[in-house]
């Protein structure tokens, strides 16, 4: 990959940026995520949401199981059907490094 001039990591000072921007972005949508999912599981009897909550803490979880359960449609499907489906290969792309950069060498197609 070539390197471009104007990137956020020209100098320390805007790479800093990007990641403040970056990680205020991330902090957003977890909080829309954790506010639809009180929404959805407020009216479930007794403790079960906050123990739906709780098994499926991992974004990718919620993103799969969970929203399937509380949904009845799976995320990507979900995308796919609003027409955002190009957010979904995103997701998995990212999904995919993740497990690179944690030792999992093989990317896999799915």
């Amino acid at each position: 990959m070539a390197y471009q001039l104007g990137t956020p990591f020209d100098n320390i000072e805007s790479a800093r940026e990007y990641v403040k921007h970056l990680l205020a972005t991330t902090r957003e949508a977890q909080t829309e995520i954790e506010t639809e999912l009180r929404r959805v599981t407020n009216g479930l009897p007794g403790t079960v949401g906050a123990d739906l909550v709780r098994r499926y803490s991992f974004i990718g979880a919620r993103l799969d199981r969970l929203h399937k359960i509380l949904f009845g449609v799976t995320y990507k499907d979900d995308l796919g059907q609003l027409g955002d489906g190009a957010i979904w290969q995103h997701l998995e792309k990212v999904g995919q490094r993740n497990a690179f950069m944690h030792g999992n060498p093989q990317i896999r197609k799915r």
